[in-house]
């Protein structure tokens, strides 16, 4: 956490002052949407440091949006959490008992999924208003002259011997 906004750390912290990374964030935002929801406890002011159930599932949130955004754009993912795709899901990583101790929440990357194909389509709607549209000349359209010729092939040679 940094005082001061950077290139790395731009988003501002939601629990206490200071900016953040993306992953931060969205973990943070999801961790407290979660305890609102289900009318828990706040989670105290810098949470992600003290051990209980709030730092663990900072840290499955934190490394599932790190990994997400390797594949999708920030704005995207900030986005289709906030967005009704979203609407009962609360965390994007889960506890699970392999090697990574963590797995994506598959309805997180699915509602991720349909929310950036959304967007995609509304950004190709977007620019296909701003293109003027291209008139093309059309040519007449000429036939085909049909050309018969008495010259029989060599299956037609074979069949009338």
């Amino acid at each position: 956490m940094t005082q001061k906004r950077t290139e790395k750390n731009k988003y501002k912290r939601i629990t206490t002052e200071g900016y953040c990374t993306f992953e931060d964030y969205i973990a943070e935002w999801l961790i407290i949407r979660w305890t609102d929801q289900f009318k828990m406890d706040k989670p105290p002011c810098e949470f992600w440091k003290i051990p209980g159930k709030y730092e663990e599932m900072y840290q499955r949130n934190m490394k599932a949006a790190k990994s997400l955004h390797k594949k999708y754009d920030p704005l995207v993912i900030c986005a289709a959490i906030k967005s009704e795709h979203f609407n009962k899901i609360y965390h994007i990583g889960l506890k699970c008992y392999g090697p990574r101790g963590w797995k994506y929440n598959p309805l997180a990357i699915e509602a991720i999924k349909r929310y950036d194909k959304e967007y995609k389509q509304l950004l190709k709607a977007a620019e296909q208003k701003d293109k003027p549209v291209e008139q093309k000349e059309t040519k007449p359209l000429q036939s085909r002259k049909q050309k018969y010729s008495n010259k029989k092939t060599s299956i037609n040679k074979l069949r009338d011997l």
